[in-house]
């Protein structure tokens, strides 16, 4: 599910009700990292006709990242992709 070369994800909340994540390219220490609020993620999950909760869309979303379901899972994309 990461592009290749391999990264290093990090996944937090910040009082509950921000999600921050930050993706590390081992290959060259670069990163990029997000701040989503808890109304931005409810929003845009409603966008997509699929509205989650922000704790039950994080806990989606950590399900994902342990491959801990067959049907939740996650890519990252690039800019190029």
């Amino acid at each position: 599910w990461l592009a290749s070369p391999p990264q290093l994800l990090t996944v937090s909340t910040v009082n509950g009700d921000t999600l921050c994540l930050e993706v590390e390219q081992k290959s060259d220490a670069s990163r990029w990292r997000g701040d989503f609020t808890a109304r931005y993620i409810e929003d845009i999950t409603a966008k997509t006709g699929n509205f989650k909760k922000f704790h039950v869309f994080v806990k989606m979303l950590l399900s994902a990242i342990k491959y801990a379901s067959d049907s939740v899972f996650m890519h990252l994309l690039t800019y190029q992709d």
